[in-house]
């Protein structure tokens, strides 16, 4: 498929590079690559907005899609050794409140979108292990403040904390009937 047809709107600053689909702010930004047949989206902190944008149009056209790191997107393949920073990168990505609003209102369906990479690639083990470290290090970890006798915690809404922590059971149960 032509990666051009994924441009969302008439902004100057989307370019097409080697069927990469970059956008220009201050560098290029890789945000979109067909990487064996499947289209994959960068979701990266640079240029938050082109990644929403991208994500509207492909929810309103129905195109299928997974998410990559910033690291894979310009790739041909995906390594296995990448497959770690790949699940960091989209597990962290929740705590942006742009994208958390998007899986909030059903305009990422992001346990079918995670379900489909462990699928893909065959690595329910590698995604259980940096769930479990993420959890422990950054969505749970807190701290208990003297001076005002409260806990704080890194991420501080508590609704995606909560997301985060059903997140793990979701994917479980859609893997399990997916398996039948």
């Amino acid at each position: 498929m032509d990666i051009s047809l994924l441009i969302p709107d008439k902004d100057q600053n989307w370019i097409v590079r080697h069927n990469i689909l970059y956008y220009r702010k201050f560098a290029l930004i890789p945000l979109a690559n067909y990487i064996n047949g499947d289209l994959y989206i960068n979701l990266d902190n640079r240029y938050l907005m082109g990644v929403v944008k991208l994500v509207k149009y492909c929810h309103k056209m129905n195109i299928d899609y997974m998410f990559l790191d910033y690291l894979t997107i310009t790739e041909k393949f995906i390594p296995n050794e990448n497959l770690d920073g790949i699940f960091s990168n989209n597990l962290l990505s929740i705590c942006e409140p742009k994208i958390f609003s998007l899986i909030k209102n059903n305009q990422i369906n992001y346990i079918e979108i995670i379900c489909k990479f462990i699928k893909l690639y065959s690595c329910q083990n590698r995604f259980i292990k940096v769930y479990d470290e993420l959890n422990k290090e950054h969505f749970q970890a807190s701290w208990f403040d003297w001076y005002d006798h409260k806990k704080h915690y890194r991420v501080k809404d508590e609704e995606i904390r909560e997301y985060y922590d059903t997140l793990f059971r979701e994917v479980k149960i859609s893997l399990l009937l997916s398996e039948e």
